[in-house]
């Protein structure tokens, strides 16, 4: 019995878990990420040191250096059209390794799209405040954003605007998540001056994407049920009762943009709150 129960335990752990997480591992990079452009300083793959093994490693003079993947870059499951694929949360870990301590600074992710024109002015920018890191922190730190793409509004904690600075709509923001065009995890929050006393050396790792999944989740718990109930009945065909109680909202990891969720394509688990 206690054999069945780790083998369903496995299996739902490989379900839930099932997704894309970019791990820099053997020179991978999906997004092509970036940081705050300067071709004379360091950006490199490096083999060991991460969260753990490889990670994307730079270095930046700067007052906010952001991480972003490029406007365009394609293919990516770090762009797209977030709405059709049902995102609910983006996360990823950083390292600083130096920097320039400042009051009133925090990780905040950003969403762009020009809307197809390919002038950032004429576009749209959401962006929500996440862990303040005034004080810089030590070691490998992990944030994860909310991110509900089928929202029909803005959600709490969201700022939408213009690319002229006006404030966005709900509108807007539907229009935004059926495009999102680059992205970007800022070390500072927009409007905020900063000052530009040292460089930046910065460690990225484990970028990761995922799919909210509504309560009836019938592509993934369903099979999951079914299967679960077939081997309990098997291990003991009478003296089971079984209740199911599913949590709304379970996010699972996205595979792939736009596309139902296959098999794993990383090599690391994924555990997400």
């Amino acid at each position: 019995m206690a054999g069945l129960a780790a083998l369903i335990l496995t299996l739902s752990f490989t379900i839930a878990s099932a997704g894309f997480i970019e791990t820099f591992s053997n020179g991978s990079d999906d997004g092509n990420w970036h940081l705050t452009d300067n071709p004379d300083r360091l950006l490199q793959i490096e083999p060991g040191g991460g969260n753990p093994g490889a990670y994307l490693h730079g270095q930046v003079f700067t007052p906010v250096p952001v991480w972003y993947v490029p406007l365009e870059t394609s293919p990516t499951h770090f762009l797209g059209n977030y709405s059709a694929q049902h995102i609910g949360r983006i996360g990823f870990d950083l390292d600083i390794f130096s920097g320039t301590q400042a009051p009133n600074r925090a990780v905040t992710l950003d969403l762009v799209t020009t809307l197809g024109t390919g002038d950032f002015s004429q576009g749209l920018e959401a962006y929500r405040i996440g862990r303040d890191i005034s004080t810089l922190p030590v070691g490998w730190r992990t944030s994860s954003f909310a991110l509900p793409a089928t929202s029909s509004s803005i959600p709490p904690g969201w700022v939408l605007l213009h690319g002229d600075g006006t404030p966005g709509t709900d509108a807007d923001w539907r229009r935004l998540m059926e495009d999102v065009e680059t992205i970007g995890f800022e070390l500072g929050k927009p409007g905020f001056a900063y000052p530009a006393l040292n460089g930046w050396d910065l460690g990225l790792d484990n970028v990761r994407i995922t799919q909210r999944v509504p309560e009836s989740g019938p592509g993934m718990m369903f099979p999951l049920t079914i299967m679960s109930l077939v081997l309990l009945r098997l291990a003991v065909p009478s003296r089971i009762a079984l209740s199911r109680r599913w949590r709304s909202g379970r996010n699972i990891p996205i595979v792939g943009q736009a596309l139902p969720l296959p098999s794993v394509t990383e090599r690391r688990s994924l555990s997400e709150p």
